[in-house]
């Protein structure tokens, strides 16, 4: 058996070892929380449907309890306090699964403390009832969401308010889809047809890739997409449909034919350094011992990510790319570094970030490299 087979196979196993190790440790004390939500607790007392009184000299003062959404790398915990007269008390993020940089976004503008004061009976929207976020549009509704869910929940259970019910779920399919499945389509007849003009088709593909993935909607696929499928976080079809048109669009075509039509077509971060390569002419060679070690840093570093975030369970936590900080101006300091070094070198070197870097160019390449093993010892 040779050490490239060897590889293939023990990778799934330390990620399987890393998932189930990961699952037996996520457990979150929860009353420190609910305490916090309603202040003046003494002690909280069960009330047998998650809820729980909170009382101070055997006087209930309040009810809290915990409830979830789904943001953008998982499901989001939410604790949520109300006072007797149904006027939400507080309310605090037990724990999530967000990207740093995203997550300080909802944390800006008082973020759970712009709860505080609202009634059950109110709406309890974003950009309503509470400031909506810009460039973390999913996880602000994840936190709002759980927070209206838990008060309506105390409002009406504990206190008998007739609250407004909750809207149904909607299947929502807008622009961003439309333009994602033609962007696909695209790249599919480019990638398995014999279209005429394949050059100037890319071209068209790329730039519409660019102005309209990457800077109008800003929600190219990431890690955190990756993450949260092997973790088993996967949200409502119904609301982010976006969600699997991305994660079918980039994974099926390689399992399927070892092909990657995003790659070429449809990724905006790629799009950017070919239009700087073409720029700079990307004439300069990188000496192949060195491609070597860079192909095996690449390999290591998204290894790591994955095992990281399916032992901590948060798909979010080390999704490292750079992209969003040139779309939304979105990330950590160390991004917008990368970021700039990336720039620079796309100018000289074809594609650096997708060579060396990419998370998705690095678990595509996996499933490519396994396809082919598994097919020739079929063979």
């Amino acid at each position: 058996m040779s050490l490239k087979l060897i590889i293939v196979l023990l990778i799934p196993l330390v990620l399987i070892a890393a998932w189930v190790a990961g699952a037996r440790r996520m457990q979150t004390r929860l009353e420190p929380h609910l305490i916090q939500v309603v202040p003046g607790t003494v002690e909280l007392k069960p009330l047998g449907d998650g809820s729980f009184a909170a009382q101070a000299d055997e006087r209930v003062v309040g009810y809290a309890r915990v409830d979830q959404a789904n943001g953008y790398g998982g499901p989001m915990r939410i604790a949520v306090g109300i006072d007797t007269t149904g006027t939400i008390a507080g309310v605090t993020i037990v724990d999530h699964k967000e990207t740093e940089a995203y997550f300080r976004k909802v944390l800006s503008g008082n973020g759970p403390g712009s709860f505080v004061g609202r009634h059950v009976s109110d709406p309890i929207e974003p950009g309503v009832d509470v400031d909506a976020v810009t460039g973390a549009t999913q996880s602000n509704l994840a936190l709002v969401t759980g927070v209206r869910q838990g008060a309506r929940t105390l409002g009406t259970n504990q206190l008998g308010f007739d609250v407004p019910a909750a809207d149904p779920v909607r299947f929502r399919f807008g622009w961003a889809e439309i333009v994602l499945l033609m962007l696909f389509v695209t790249g599919f007849a480019g990638t398995y047809t014999q279209v005429p003009g394949k050059k100037p088709l890319r071209w068209i593909s790329q730039i519409a890739a660019l102005v309209l993935i990457g800077f109008v909607y800003a929600i190219p696929i990431t890690l955190t997409h990756i993450n949260s499928l092997l973790v088993g976080y996967l949200p409502d079809w119904r609301t982010q449909f976006y969600w699997y048109l991305l994660i079918i669009g980039v994974l099926l075509p390689v399992l399927l034919t070892g092909k990657r039509p995003y790659c070429g077509y449809v990724c905006p971060f790629g799009a950017v350094q070919d239009c700087l390569g073409a720029v700079g002419g990307r004439r300069k060679k990188i000496p192949e011992v060195i491609q070597r070690w860079l192909g095996w840093f690449h390999a290591v570093l998204v290894f790591a990510a994955i095992f990281v975030a399916l032992y901590t369970r948060n798909p979010g936590l080390t999704s490292y790319e750079v992209q969003g900080s040139l779309f939304d101006l979105t990330g950590l300091l160390y991004q917008f570094v990368v970021l700039g070094v990336v720039l620079v070198l796309s100018l000289f070197i074809a594609r650096p970030w997708c060579r060396f870097l990419c998370p998705i160019n690095g678990v595509t390449r996996y499933i490519k490299t396994a396809r082919s093993s598994w097919r020739n010892r079929a063979k």
